[in-house]
């Protein structure tokens, strides 16, 4: 339930913003400012803030980097629904 309404209301704007990171190139200002972007999406749909603990954050920057490869956004969004749960 909950992760179907973070998905539906996020999705699209999430994946819109991390890929405006890519195309920016600007890689740690771009991932502060996507978060804080993602959050506030999130926030005004009614869903809790996603915090990536400090534990995660290698793992972040990891699935991060494959995004960028790939631009396929599953990998993140599953990590992102995780981070989310774990909250």
């Amino acid at each position: 339930m909950l992760i179907d309404s973070l998905r539906n209301i996020a999705q699209s704007e999430a994946i819109f913003i991390i890929d405006k990171i890519f195309i920016t190139r600007i890689f740690c200002l771009h991932l502060v400012f996507s978060r804080f972007m993602m959050n506030g999406i999130l926030m005004s749909g009614g869903i809790d803030a996603i915090s990536v603990f400090a534990s995660k954050v290698r793992e972040f920057n990891e699935k991060m980097v494959r995004f960028y490869l790939s631009k396929a956004a599953e990998e993140m969004m599953e990590f992102m629904v995780g981070c989310y749960e774990s909250n």
